[in-house]
């Protein structure tokens, strides 16, 4: 075995490459990470002692052969030797892969580690396994398969190609060489971090009493409402929250009620999701199809109220009615709207749920603080200015309000590859239309459309009235959300052949979304095959 020191002021106070038997690797002698190439393409393994963290940027499919490691909540054993798929793009925190142990390592770790290797096939030399028996944790790092979203974003502009880091190339070279991480990162696309040079980079970060505040929550099946205002971390802890509820429950409904970032749908809705596996990155990632949903049509709450309320209870409504979701714990997401009318809107959200617990995550900024804590007594007396409240006694509200400092600012934290909220709605939009695109060119006007006739469509603008003859040009070329009306608000056109209209937004079920066409020559050629 030849060994090599190399000395990295900014990186590490000195690391160790070592030959074994023609595999390199370079340990890090203070932060006792391991890195080892293994003989296959784009296959590293990872070897940690604990306690230690690594931050990364890019896509993973992480696999655990020893130990027990943590992602966002989500604790990943070499017991279930299951690979799962992490995403850590452009515009959100470095997430963080970080070696927990839930029960004292014994000897079952290392049947278990025999076991994986032998799953895995990865033919190592018995210097490498003795390596691997000194480590408490183990991890199989792969470059996963290339998705239908990662191949749309690269037909896209540059500041979309959320999984691309040119950064990388721009490092001195000397720092990167130095680097336990080099080849990983060459080879797998990505961006790796240890916590000494990432002190100073925008990254997740567990708070002090998050371990303790979710293990108190799982218990037993509950709903829980998470607030707080813009910025503080509410989407990250809703993520944790799930992870960690899934091992005790198998399924989680998500009440996702923030319409202008939402976790699992195109922005402007409100909507109620089953989550099975965990949520192991940002929003565009996850999308899913709701149990219920309701189109807004509109981010900024504070043009509408009245219609946010009436979406709100209506999903409520629906979850209370089917016995399968009664049986399962409830974690509400709510928006980051904490002054004037959004003090209304939570406050009634709050006492139309009942729930068991509120979790109220607080700035140091005031300026992104509810006014009070939204304790029982509080949210009962408020007086409630822009929306009607849900009916019945307040006196019977009654839950647990767990108040915890934001880990999510860190106005020191550098951020190169920060998107803002804007971009981000729109990374959410294109994931959706990417289910629709096929390899090779991931070309979306390539998509076989739908057709039907203007006499089946109804159509309605929402939150603003525009003269018949100019709604068809608002539609045409317009993403448009598919929704299921049985009401009887329809205002019927002269011409037959005309669709429908209605004068006043309803809220009814949105099933989904389309890319609205104006396409006459087919529609006329349509009728002529129907008569």
């Amino acid at each position: 075995m030849m060994e090599l020191h190399v000395r990295s002021d900014k990186y590490f106070s000195e690391s160790k490459v070592c030959c074994v038997n023609g595999n390199w690797g370079v340990e890090d002698i203070r932060s006792h990470a391991l890195v080892h190439k293994l003989p296959r393409k784009e296959q590293f393994l990872l070897l940690m002692k604990h306690p230690y963290t690594v931050y990364f940027k890019g896509r993973l499919c992480v696999s655990v052969l020893k130990g027990n490691v943590e992602v966002l909540g989500c604790s990943m054993s070499a017991r279930t030797s299951a690979g799962r798929v992490v995403y850590s793009p452009k515009g959100s925190s470095m997430l963080s892969i970080e070696t927990c142990f839930p029960f004292p390592p014994n000897d079952l770790d290392y049947e278990v580690m025999d076991k994986n290797l032998d799953v895995f096939n990865l033919g190592l030399s018995e210097d490498i396994i003795a390596k691997m028996r000194h480590r408490d944790c183990v991890i199989l790092l792969e470059a996963p398969r290339p998705s239908l979203l990662e191949g749309y974003m690269k037909t896209l502009p540059p500041f979309m190609h959320l999984f691309t880091f040119t950064e990388m190339k721009e490092r001195n070279a000397k720092e990167r060489e130095g680097s336990p991480f080099y080849k990983v990162e060459e080879m797998l696309q990505c961006v790796f971090e240890l916590p000494h040079t990432a002190r100073h980079m925008k990254r997740h970060r567990k708070g002090p009493d998050w371990d303790e505040t979710a293990n108190s929550i799982i218990k037993e099946s509950s709903c829980t409402v998470v607030c707080g205002g813009k910025g503080v971390g509410k989407s990250t802890f809703v993520r944790f929250l799930i992870n960690r509820s899934l091992p005790l429950f198998g399924q989680v409904l998500c009440l996702d009620f923030d319409p202008g970032q939402p976790e699992f749908t195109i922005p402007g809705c409100v909507s109620a999701v089953i989550v099975k596996e965990p949520l192991l990155g940002p929003s565009f990632t996850h999308l899913s199809t709701p149990e219920c949903m309701v189109f807004i049509g509109e981010v900024n709450i504070s043009q509408c109220p009245a219609q946010y309320m009436e979406s709100v209870q209506y999903v409520t409504s629906y979850c209370h009615s089917q016995p399968e979701l009664m049986r399962m714990p409830w974690i509400v997401n709510t928006m980051g709207f904490n002054k004037g009318v959004g003090v209304d809107i939570t406050t009634s959200v709050i006492r139309l749920l009942k729930p068991q617990h509120v979790i109220q995550i607080q700035s140091v900024n005031a300026e992104f603080n509810f006014p009070e804590l939204l304790c029982p007594s509080y949210v009962c007396s408020y007086q409630n200015r822009f929306c009607e409240l849900p009916s019945g006694p307040c006196d019977s509200l009654q839950y647990v309000l767990h108040t915890m400092k934001t880990v999510a600012e860190d106005r020191k934290a550098m951020s190169p590859w920060g998107m803002g909220a804007p971009q981000l709605r729109e990374a959410v939009i294109l994931s959706y239309l990417s289910q629709m695109v096929q390899p090779p060119k991931y070309i979306l006007t390539e998509t076989v459309p739908y057709m039907t006739l203007f006499s089946k469509v109804t159509l309605c603008v929402c939150h603003v009235k525009l003269p018949f003859y100019q709604i068809l040009s608002a539609f045409n070329g317009n993403l448009v959300a598919l929704c299921s009306y049985s009401g009887t608000m329809t205002l019927l056109p002269d011409d037959p052949q005309l669709p429908s209209v209605l004068g006043q937004q309803p809220v009814c079920p949105c099933l989904g979304f389309v890319c609205f066409q104006v396409w006459y020559e087919a529609l006329i050629c349509k009728r002529s095959v129907c008569s």
